[in-house]
């Protein structure tokens, strides 16, 4: 039985009616959250990956997200890290394996070279995603492709230098939601529109062709580091969103 890092609430009720949102960001401690460094917690599949891309940061850097992920489900069952077994969905959608998910967790991991973000609750579907800011020569191109009439209008009308963060916060909600429903990219961005007021985000326009109502799913932002910003999306049982562990940084 594993016995690493004690879990100090309640998996049982809290993680029914909450989502954890456990933030690790690059150069500073990050052994509270690691735990095993080694690729001996990773699967087979999970290495062969790392081996697979061409640059050996991308590699340290997937296989940190990794690790950071079975560390973090451990501290919510006696499972050690390198037990954890994925299975997949149609569109490749990663799920724990009934035979090693006693809770039903359901969890999200979202990652950058200098930001890792993981999303655990239990039983409803959840998304995570955390990305870059992008500079304004970057997303001003991608507009038309990946944002609604409401969101472009929106994001004119803020002044010059706010508009990426903007753009990228629709981007990470858009991708939130669509991990959450397992479908990935198969969901046309611009099919989908979000209206943000100061820090909360509420969807307009949803996959409704999935049955999905705009008050179906709640939203949250969050900005782990300052040029980074990350959005949730969990199924609207969920009724709190906790910043579990934000802060905690990756050795580069």
């Amino acid at each position: 039985m594993y016995t690493g890092a004690p879990v100090s609430f309640s998996t049982s009720t809290a993680l029914e009616k909450e989502v954890h949102v456990w933030v690790a960001v690059p150069r500073m401690d990050f052994a509270a959250v690691s735990g095993e460094r080694s690729l001996e917690s990773l699967s087979e599949t999970e290495r062969e990956q790392c081996v697979r891309f061409r640059r050996q940061a991308d590699g340290e850097t997937y296989t940190r997200a990794h690790m950071c992920l079975r560390n973090v489900l451990s501290r919510y069952d006696a499972v050690a890290p390198k037990d954890w077994v994925y299975e997949y969905g149609s569109f490749g959608k990663p799920a724990l394996a009934r035979r090693c998910n006693r809770l039903d967790l359901r969890f999200s991991l979202s990652y950058t070279r200098h930001c890792i973000a993981v999303a655990i609750t239990r039983q409803w579907d959840v998304g995570i995603d955390v990305e870059a800011i992008r500079s304004v020569a970057n997303f001003e191109r991608q507009l038309t492709r990946y944002c609604s009439p409401q969101e472009r209008a929106a994001i004119l009308r803020l002044e010059r230098q706010h508009r990426a963060k903007r753009f990228t916060q629709y981007w990470t909600l858009k991708e939130a939601y669509t991990k959450a429903r397992g479908r990935g990219l198969n969901i046309p961005f611009d099919t989908l529109s979000f209206s943000i007021e100061g820090k909360v985000a509420t969807a307009t326009k949803l996959g409704r062709d999935l049955g999905d109502g705009n008050d179906a799913w709640r939203f949250a932002l969050l900005q782990p580091a300052p040029d980074h910003v990350l959005a949730v999306a969990s199924y609207l049982p969920v009724t709190l969103i906790v910043p579990m562990y934000q802060g905690v940084t990756v050795e580069p």
